[in-house]
């Protein structure tokens, strides 16, 4: 593996690069770390990881040149798998030496560790790799909600892994006053809470006698710091104030602190050496550390974002509440942090889950031209569509496992960015036909592609790249198609003579393989190999850990509330959009809460909203597959115009009702244990 990051000086992302870099040396892989150098980069010898020094803290053309021609010269010389990314500008240059000849077999993944700054020209230039890693639920959503580079399945959560070893409640030395530490960079947009702790510091000390604050960290105020504290300890008559600068020891600093005050990862080390701790920081505070503080504060990597400001009387308030508790209470509270760090956040926690996200980005099917050529209704943000492209790029993998694969997506390049296939848009006819021409087979990977009710030039679209395929000697698939109604002879007969000519055609719904049987005999045509099968996105979605309880959280919704998940068409006609409002009212009126979901935001968005306001629903946006599965196990019941939100509700094992005109609802629910809205009164 090789990390890439900024620089490795002091900081949560720098620590967490090297307790990272030093976990997988420790469980046997070679790791590399490239940065501008730093405090950390010296002693990563000692942890047996090699450290490449190139300026990736720099944005200027001749640094980016430079640390591009590094980075490329160490993918050409080693054997890495992976480049992880840990910084903006380590992920751009990263992309471009994986985008290049010489590192196209090397996965670019990225972590998330804090938001970013936005702006117009930084949003374009962002690339987020094949998949990426956010350090907690929040950064996740955020990274959706500013980032169309990436998919939201591609999207997992990591926390942050502490070396429990390291950090442990030893030596720790008997004083005879309360000592309160503090550990940070200490710049403009992070000493908030040193600054609060200065300011309380009479009133601690009036009702607790001697006392003494550690200020740890360096940064553009530590003079300040430094000056704000003098007055604070001339007035007091004595030192109780003490800034102590740069802390090489984190650890040795926390072990003598009977309370801890700071947030993220500092946080956590002094939870892991069984300190008590106060979460304050410049962007939230959320006070003593135990209960559901502990949990609100995962939710957020322990930096209280979006939750309430920092200021002086809610900090002496919960310091006032650790210090009256007794010794033997407070040494009760720190060994329950220190269990709650060893369960959730130790270092070889975090290692195991980042090598399995590793496997899982790797394994994806090898991308480049000729091979499988998938053709669908991709790259368009519909949720059902990204789930059937990730399926049929799956399925490639094991059925044509030493082909390269390429998919005709809306986005080309940008869904190559987001899939990790090579994508060729399918806007152009030359570039499709040439793609025909480089593969040796052509698959329709899913949907209900094959059907001109709503548009002929789709029919024609698809009927053309098969046609073209049989011609040029191609082995033609359809895996988990359906048909739909085919108006027209013409067209009828076209589609017949396209399909008789398939080597294979898996069909999800019965009636779909019955009507295409009809319709070869129809025109006296030869009937392809006919397999009964089930949707792609059935057998190859893995729902994994959905983010549901974070989700409810942020949107209100409290853990004994009712919920029924929905999923509108906006392009559904008023006479089945009208039932299932009516619906809707019913389940309100039994105490259930509507939870809505856009799984095609482009067409279904507007009416989300819309009716949304109109019920007090609320609408959850962004989500993945998965955080939709998440929401619905989480529901009583899961109404859908969507197929594959019906396909979700399947496979999360919830009851669900279907709604809408188009036939393969219907047979959905049929198939699979659902009801279909015309069947409610028996219901």
């Amino acid at each position: 593996m090789l990390l890439v990051t900024s620089q490795m000086d002091e900081g949560g992302a720098e620590t967490h690069v090297h307790s990272l870099a030093a976990a997988l040396v420790r469980k046997g892989y070679g790791v590399t770390v490239a940065s501008a150098g730093g405090r950390l980069a010296d002693r990563m010898g000692m942890d047996g990881v090699a450290h490449i020094t190139l300026p990736l803290n720099k944005k200027d053309p001749i640094s980016l040149a430079k640390s591009y021609f590094g980075l490329r010269k160490a993918v050409k010389s080693g054997s890495f798998k992976v480049i992880h990314a840990h910084s903006r500008i380590g992920a751009l240059v990263s992309s471009w030496v994986c985008g290049g000849r010489k590192g196209g077999s090397v996965c670019l993944v990225t972590t998330v560790h804090a938001r970013f700054r936005e702006s117009g020209l930084l949003d374009r230039l962002s690339r987020w790799g094949r998949a990426a890693i956010a350090v907690s639920d929040d950064l996740r959503i955020y990274l959706l909600t500013h980032s169309r580079d990436i998919l939201p399945q591609n999207v997992h959560v990591i926390p942050n892994g502490i070396d429990t070893d390291k950090f442990c409640p030893l030596n720790k030395k008997t004083h005879d006053c309360l000592r309160i530490a503090f550990l940070s960079r200490l710049d403009s947009d992070c000493s908030c809470a040193a600054y609060a702790l200065c300011r309380i510091v009479p009133r601690l000390s009036q009702r607790y006698g001697n006392i003494e604050i550690y200020i740890g960290g360096g940064g553009e105020e530590y003079d300040r710091i430094i000056s704000f504290a003098e007055a604070v300890n001339r007035d007091l008559g004595r030192s109780a104030v003490n800034a102590v600068g740069r802390v090489e020891d984190a650890a040795a600093f926390n072990y003598n602190a009977d309370v801890f005050v700071g947030v993220s990862r500092a946080a956590l080390e002094a939870m892991s050496c069984a300190v008590p701790v106060v979460l304050a920081g410049d962007e939230g505070f959320l006070g003593v550390a135990e209960g559901d503080v502990l949990d609100k504060g995962a939710q957020t990597n322990f930096c209280c974002r979006d939750c309430k400001k920092t200021n002086d009387e809610a900090l002496f308030e919960a310091l006032k509440d650790i210090l009256d508790r007794s010794n033997e209470q407070r040494q009760q509270l720190g060994s329950c942090l220190r269990k709650y760090v060893m369960a959730y956040h130790s270092v070889d926690t975090m290692a195991k889950k980042t090598m399995a996200f590793y496997k899982a980005a790797v394994s994806r099917a090898h991308s480049g031209g000729g091979g499988v050529l998938l053709c669908g209704y991709y790259g368009f943000g519909n949720m059902g569509d990204d789930l059937l492209l990730d399926a049929a790029i799956k399925r490639s993998a094991s059925r044509f496992p030493h082909m390269p694969v390429t998919a005709l997506t809306a986005g080309g390049r940008r869904d190559a960015r987001r899939y990790g296939v090579r994508c060729v848009r399918r806007w152009s006819l030359f570039s499709v036909m040439r793609e025909i021409r480089r593969s040796e087979v052509v698959v329709f990977g899913g949907g209900t592609l094959l059907q001109n009710s709503t548009s002929r030039r789709s029919l024609w679209y698809y009927l053309f790249i098969l046609r073209y395929a049989e011609r040029k000697g191609k082995r033609t698939e359809l895996w988990g198609n359906g048909i739909g109604e085919i108006f027209g002879s013409v067209w009828r007969r076209m589609t017949a003579a396209a399909l008789s000519g398939c080597d294979y055609v898996g069909m999800r719904e019965r009636e779909s393989a019955l009507y295409l049987r009809e319709l070869v005999r129809e025109y006296g045509l030869p009937s392809p190999s006919i397999k009964l099968e089930r949707d792609l996105a059935i057998d190859h979605t893995a729902l994994g850990n959905g983010r549901a309880e974070y989700i409810l959280d942020r949107l209100g919704i409290s853990n004994d509330t009712r919920t029924a998940v929905i999923a509108l068409r906006g392009i559904e006609k008023r006479g089945y959009m009208a039932s299932l409002v009516r619906f809707i009212g019913a389940l309100i009126s039994d105490g259930i809460k509507p939870v809505f979901i856009a799984m095609y935001p482009y067409e279904d968005m507007e009416a989300c909203c819309r009716i949304c306001r109109a019920f007090g629903g609320v609408l959850a946006y962004p989500v993945s597959a998965s955080d939709v599965a998440a929401l619905m196990r989480r529901s009583c019941v899961v109404c859908g115009m969507r197929y594959h939100a019906l396909v979700l509700a399947h496979l999360s094992g919830v009851p669900f009702i279907g709604f809408g005109g188009e036939t393969k609802i219907q047979s959905f629910c049929r198939s699979y244990g659902g009801v279909y809205y015309t069947e409610l009164d028996n219901y």
